[in-house]
This record gives C-alpha cells, sequence and structure tokens, in this order.
C-alpha cells in the first residue's frame, strides 16, 4: 500500500476508536441512569462498527487494502443500520474507499 493510502486507513482506524469509545460511554451513562433499551438495530450497528474497525486494522498491518476495503464495507452497513449517526461514520467509509483506491497494488504483488 502506498504511503498517502496507509494515512488515510490509519485516520479511519484511529476515527473507529473514537467513536467506539463514545459508542461506550453513552451506553455506560444510559444504564447508569436505568434507561438502558438498546435495540436489536443499534446492538448491530455497534458490531458492523467493530467489525469495521477490526478489518482496518488487519489491513494496517498486514499492508492488505483487500481487507481496508471489507471494513469500508462494514462502515457503509453500519451506516444503513443507523442513519442518525451517519455523519459519525461516512467520514470513516470515505477515508477507508480513498484508502483502497489510491493503494494500488504494485506490480509483483497478488490481489
Amino acid at each position: 500500500m502506498k504511503k498517502i493510502a496507509r494515512t488515510f486507513a490509519t485516520i479511519a482506524f484511529i476515527l473507529s476508536v473514537l467513536y467506539l469509545i463514545y459508542l461506550y460511554i453513552m451506553i455506560d451513562q444510559s444504564s447508569s441512569a436505568n434507561e438502558i433499551s438498546l435495540s436489536n438495530q443499534f446492538t448491530a450497528h455497534i458490531v458492523s462498527v467493530g467489525l469495521a474497525f477490526l478489518m482496518n486494522g488487519v489491513g494496517l498491518v498486514f499492508n492488505s487494502r483487500n481487507f481496508v476495503l471489507a471494513g469500508a464495507f462494514f462502515y457503509v452497513v453500519a451506516i444503513l443500520q443507523l442513519p442518525g449517526n451517519l455523519f459519525f461514520v461516512a467520514v470513516q467509509a470515505l477515508l477507508s474507499v480513498a484508502a483502497f483506491i489510491v493503494g494500488k497494488p504494485e506490480r509483483d504483488q497478488f490481489i
């Protein structure tokens, strides 16, 4: 992966860490007020963002743009599951897609 693509994927990874921390704090505050009501849709959103986080991490560690693209797909699924949080996740999805497009493989590298 090229350096700029790696930068895009790293920024998306860091933003997803911050978003998962935000979700944890939001759930923790609502559980302390005894108002916790995690719907199936919200739980699926958290799982999708977590899987996207893992795919981006694997893509960064193994220097594989295909895992970054899989993370972008999970971000899009998370957007479709909870459209109210579009602006939190859209930046990560766009950065992951940009990392996939910009990070074209070298000639001797197989896809």
